[in-house]
Order: C-alpha cells, then structure tokens, then sequence
C-alpha cells in the first residue's frame, strides 16, 4: 500500500549526499579518512565552494565530487609509495627508494613527452583547411540548387550549416582551450 501523501501535497526531497549548505553558501563535500589526513594538513573533510546561487551549484556539485574524489585517490596512491612496515607510524614515512634528480628530471620528461604525444594527435584529428573549404562548398552548392534559402524549415537550414560550423569551429576551440591551459 502506498505511503499517504501529506494534505498539502508536498513530498521531502532526498538529502544529498557530499553537500554542504551553511549562510546561503554550498560546498561539494567529503570525509577525508583518518589515514589520508596528514596529506591535507589534518583536515578531516575536504570542501570545494559551489558558490550561493543554488541551481549553478547543482549543476556544478558532481564535477567538484569528483574532483575532490581524485585528490583522495593521488594521496592514497602517494601513501602506497611507502613500506607497508612503515605505514602504521604516518609520522615517520619512509619512501621506498629515495628520489633522486634523476629519476625526477625523468619523470618529468616521459610526462612531457606524453603530452606532446597527446597534443599531435588532437591537431592531427582537427580538420584541414581543405576539410574546412569542402563542407564550406557543400554548403554553397546547397544554396545554389535552392535546397537551403529562407522557406526551408530553420531545423532543415541548421542541419545544412553544421557541418561546416563543426569544421570551422573544431580548430579554434581547441587553439582556444590550449591557450588557455598554458
């Protein structure tokens, strides 16, 4: 039998989980466990602010959970660097090798070069300017033959353009987000 809904017809919303509401401001939250306190200064929980309009703080809530779920995943990553012997003292950690200079300056490039990797391939799956002039024409050619003009439905006259929009656009948005992480 279904659970009676009150008279005035409203039904509690779920409490959310990793949230946090205090003086019209909203925070995505976690708990941070006891053994991963010391990579975060002794906080036991981790905090990112969504700010105080709460439909942008919604939107924004899962991608700061995730975010702060990936710290927690690098400092346990970063703890299981150390002797399980050590492990029990958080205070006295010894890694098991040292780091060295050389090791480091050898990360450091094999990360580079992976990004650089990573990089030519994108650029290299962008389209060509060539790429970009033949959906340009298909585009002219649809106008000429009368198949794209003002009578066509706007949602035939999109489709038309898109294409060509998506080509156009692939290149200086990806120049753009490159920009704009260096």
């Amino acid at each position: 039998m279904p659970e009676p809904v009150p008279e005035w017809g409203c039904v509690m919303a779920a409490r959310r989980r990793h949230w946090k509401e205090k003086n019209g401001r909203f925070w995505a939250r976690l708990s941070n466990p006891q053994r991963l306190r010391p990579a975060f200064g002794g906080k036991s929980e981790l905090l990112e602010p969504l700010g105080g309009d709460l439909r942008l703080a919604d939107r924004n809530h899962a991608v700061a959970v995730a975010r702060l779920q990936k710290l927690l995943d690098g400092a346990a990553q970063s703890l299981s660097l150390f002797s399980d012997a050590d492990r029990h003292d958080d205070a006295h950690r010894v890694p098991k090798t040292d780091l060295t200079e050389e090791i480091a300056t050898s990360l450091l490039w094999d990360r580079f070069a992976t990004l650089l990797d990573d990089d030519t391939a994108k650029r290299t799956a962008m389209p060509t300017n060539d790429d970009i002039e033949a959906e340009r024409e298909k585009v002219f050619t649809c106008i000429e033959a009368s198949e794209l003009d003002a009578s066509t439905p706007i949602s035939e006259q999109i489709n038309g353009y898109l294409d060509f929009n998506l080509a156009a656009g692939a290149r200086y948005i990806h120049e753009a987000a490159r920009k704009r992480r260096l």
